[in-house]
């Protein structure tokens, strides 16, 4: 029996059938996870490291190195792929496709937990599931306003907001921007420790023998019982640090030599709103969740956060909500998708004078888009960009098969069928047709499902939010229409019947169009050249409404980069955002400007827009955005972009392209990889390649991601002088990083109601260094005597680089190239 014939003789059947299935689809509405970009989980993850004051190659051997040894050990591991810069490094784990991602995060976590012990002191590693970085997983920024210091706020947020977010379901990080650490500040004096013969690495030494944590040392049993032995030694205040006793001969206390407060951390970040210092909080979620539901979420917890903390006069405010942009994405394609529907209704009527019949046909996009929804929901799929996108194609190609089944069945029923005979045979002769004219188009977006995984990962959401609506029309088409189609005709005379007979008006429209076609046929070189014209002429008068539509598009905000020379310090990078700063608050319909300043090298500027209807000036931000470039090129001590700086990891599936290259977009230069383990090596192999690159005419931009960082002062042992002092590299390394203005070592300190405090050792009343003043810094001998480093070390000036990249545990230098536009 037919699917057709079964759904006329069984009406009750076909009816539950479809309410159960839209039902299901609005449940499943409800539950499709809500966001910007698909759902790309490729299966990779990434490991954050950083340590202030660490060069490229300190980072690549204390650091990266390590990590990667634990790490290459693990299953599924198709490509481990690092790059050390100054102050941090970034390892990208590939695995193979299928791989169990929640399990090899566990795993991961593992290893870097195990080597993370051994690491250096006041090193930083993070292991994050998902980029921070990518849109996809950023939810919103949250600014702690309030009327207390910039301190009190920071610590505010790390003890009761940070730990409150992230409890709720779908967050998976909360990183918080601005202000300072706080630390136990221990400031040593020099002369003390000269009157008592007490070197530095002593105090250092002191301090982290002294502060044990919690260690399991076995078991032992007492009395047929069995008791688990711990060892805890931890600091539990800042008076067990001023009463550690360094030397027990007389005894010395530390207080005795230094003086010891609490304090803070050297600041990593800046982070302003308006140019006042403030507290930013960046909430990332997880791939999973619902978008929209999740902010909800959110929200709920910082308006109960607000009255909770409201007698503090402390409070969140939301800086930006991803969730916001989505809404309005949606609302919009609600707009289009209703808005063609009265379209559709309005041509149907203008053919089809019955509203009946209409009706029928009607139905069909609703109860395919519910479900159409429901099917996304079993296969994992996800309410995002490409999926409306989809979805909005297929709504206009959805009544196309109950058009073409309904008008069949009519035809049948004013030849004297009746309606059950017509609704049968009209929708059979026309199956073969529905079903090849809907397979022609599935079969267009079919290749997406069969490419490599890189690709399919994206583009299965557009075409699949294609296919399955149109599959679920050509169902409705065959069995929906046809039972509708039969109960109505029932109803309907085959003489008052008017369903798709011609009226008098419309052959005048007839007429006119055979006479044109006649003309067109008798004329084919004229057609085509005034169907050309007709062509140039639409593109050109279009064009200025179509690019003004794609600015009122874009968002109430963008974004200003701030990009530093090599080198630059924190606090320059600080005064060139000062400088847009200033610029961007003469912008007057500005609502708010949001500063970040995380890197040495990189930051932001965030303009937000007051809301259209607010604006005075009504300009367009293509416009606003046009007008501040102009006045930013007056900005001196770093370069101000308007488009993301392109990022020097070069690891990974996706690289630093943006995913242009996923989609065969833009240029892609050639390269030439070199890879070893000796970095001077590379450096003259690389030099000698892009030399004899650029003596080809037909090349015209040669590149090396190997370029030069900031100057280095390298202080080499000479061990000669060094085993006649009797002395070690570490007591001089001890010695130099406490007696900057800017040195400090980090030791493990306490917690304080589950708040880390570290202490922060250094020298007291110490000016910054000259190379020269570095030179006579003094370290104490075994025989109690001073002696001024230059006399165990040698001091020389280089070069270092700006950056190491690494590809499976070896170094790697690339060479790009690209040819001239007429070489082929």
């Amino acid at each position: 029996m037919k699917i057709s014939t079964l759904a006329i003789k069984r009406p009750i059947t076909t009816v539950m059938v479809f309410l159960g299935l839209g039902l299901l689809g609005i449940i499943s509405w409800n539950q499709l996870p809500m966001q910007i970009l698909p759902r790309m989980t490729f299966p990779e993850m990434t490991i954050r490291a950083y340590m202030n004051g660490y060069s490229p190659d300190a980072i690549e051997r204390d650091i990266i190195i390590p990590l990667e040894g634990q790490i290459s050990t693990l299953d599924n591991i198709e490509e481990i792929s690092s790059r050390a810069e100054q102050n941090g490094g970034r390892i990208r784990i590939s695995y193979h496709f299928g791989t169990d991602m929640k399990l090899a995060f566990l795993r991961l976590q593992q290893r870097v937990s195990a080597v993370e012990k051994s690491l250096p002191k006041g090193s930083n590693v993070r292991v994050n599931r998902a980029d921070t970085e990518d849109l996809s997983n950023f939810l919103m920024i949250l600014n702690l306003q309030g009327s207390a210091d910039i301190e009190y706020l920071r610590e505010f947020a790390e003890r009761k907001i940070k730990s409150k977010l992230e409890q709720v379901d779908g967050v998976v990080a909360v990183y918080i921007g601005g202000g300072r650490d706080r630390a136990v500040e221990v400031d040593i004096d020099e002369y003390k420790c000269r009157s008592y013969n007490i070197p530095v690495s002593l105090i250092k030494q002191k301090l982290e023998s002294a502060n044990v944590r919690r260690q399991f040392l076995g078991s032992v049993t007492d009395k047929n019982r069995r008791y688990f032995v711990t060892l805890d030694g931890s600091f539990t205040d800042v008076l067990d640090i001023k009463n550690l006793v360094i030397d027990d001969k007389i005894p010395i206390f530390l207080k005795d030599i230094a003086d010891i407060k609490k304090g803070y951390l050297e600041r990593k970040s800046y982070y302003r709103v308006n140019g006042k210092q403030s507290i930013g909080l960046w909430v990332l979620k997880d791939d999973f969740s619902n978008l929209i539901q999740l902010s909800n979420n959110v929200l709920e917890i910082v308006d109960e956060l607000n009255g909770i903390y409201e007698k503090d006069d402390i409070f969140l405010k939301v800086a930006f909500n991803q969730a916001e942009w989505m809404e309005n994405a949606i609302n919009k394609v609600k707009k289009l998708a209703l808005v063609g529907i009265i379209l559709a209704i309005l041509v149907l009527l203008f053919f089809i004078k019955n509203i009946r019949i209409v009706i029928i046909l009607m139905l069909a996009i609703p109860i395919s888009l519910l479900i159409t929804f429901f099917i996304m929901f079993r296969f994992g799929l996800s309410v995002n960009i490409l999926s409306l996108i989809g979805l909005a194609l297929a709504i206009g190609m959805l009544v196309d098969n109950g058009i073409v089944v309904l008008e069949n069945i009519f035809r049948h029923y004013e030849e004297g069928n009746d309606s059950f005979n017509a609704a049968n045979m009209g929708s059979h002769e026309v199956s073969r047709s529905v079903i090849a004219a809907t397979f022609t188009t599935v079969i267009v977006f079919l290749p997406f499902l069969f490419v490599g995984e890189e690709i399919r990962i994206i583009g299965k959401e557009l075409s699949l939010s294609v296919i399955f609506p149109l599959l679920v029309s050509l169902f409705v088409a065959l069995t929906l229409i046809p039972m509708l189609a039969s109960k109505i005709l029932k109803r309907i005379s085959q003489r008052s019947i008017s369903g798709f007979k011609i009226a008098s008006y419309k052959n005048r429209v007839l007429e006119v169009y055979t006479l044109v076609l006649k003309t067109c046929l008798r004329y084919p070189a004229r057609t085509i050249g005034i169907v050309l014209l007709f062509f140039f002429f639409t593109i050109i008068s279009t064009a200025p409404f179509i690019l003004k539509s794609q600015e009122e598009e874009l968002p109430d905000s963008f974004d200003v980069y701030v990009e530093m020379p090599k080198g630059s310090s924190l606090d320059a990078a600080d005064a060139v955002v000062r400088q847009v700063e200033v610029i961007a608050a003469d912008i007057e319909d500005k609502d708010e400007i949001r500063s970040s300043v995380r890197e040495e090298e990189y930051s932001t500027v965030t303009v937000q827009l007051l809301e259209e209807d607010e604006r005075k000036t009504k300009l367009s931000i293509g416009e606003i955005k046009r007008r501040l470039k102009r006045q930013v090129r007056g900005v001196s001590g770093g370069i101000v972009r308007f488009e993301k700086p392109a990022s020097n990891f070069g690891g990974g599936r996706s690289g630093g392209s943006g995913g242009q290259d996923l989609f065969g977009l833009g240029t892609k230069p050639e390269k030439v990889i070199i890879r070893g383990y000796d970095l001077n090596k590379l450096e003259s192999i690389s030099n000698e390649i892009e030399t004899r690159l650029e003596e080809i005419d037909e090349i015209n931009t040669v590149s090396s991601d190997l370029q030069k960082g900031k100057p280095e002062l390298h202080v080499m042992g000479n061990y000669d002088d060094l085993s006649s002092w009797n002395v070690t590299m570490q007591d001089v390394m001890s010695m130099i990083n406490v007696s900057r203005r800017e040195g400090q070592t980090i030791i493990d300190g306490f917690k304080e109601s589950d708040y880390k405090i570290d202490i922060k050792l250094k020298m007291k009343n110490v000016e910054e260094k000259t190379v020269e003043e570095l030179k006579d810094i003094t370290i104490i001998t075994s025989d109690k005597r001073y002696i001024p480093i230059e006399e165990v070390t040698d001091f020389r000036i280089l070069d270092g680089p700006s950056g190491i990249n690494r590809r499976n545990q070896e170094r790697e230098v690339t060479v790009e190239y690209e040819f001239e536009d007429q070489v082929t």
